[in-house]
């Protein structure tokens, strides 16, 4: 049940809906939730 404040956005990645800031600024590309941007992350960088 989601509460009438605060503002959801999708991300474009999983497709997953996230709760985020009501002032964050999105790219045109659209929202990265914090797990597909720290899987890119990883994957950008290798193994270590």
């Amino acid at each position: 049940m989601k509460k009438e404040m605060g503002r959801y956005e999708i991300c474009v990645i999983c497709g997953k809906e996230w709760n985020v800031p009501k002032d964050l600024r999105l790219p045109q590309s659209g929202y990265v939730c914090p797990h597909c941007a720290s899987k890119a992350a990883r994957d950008r960088h290798g193994p270590r």
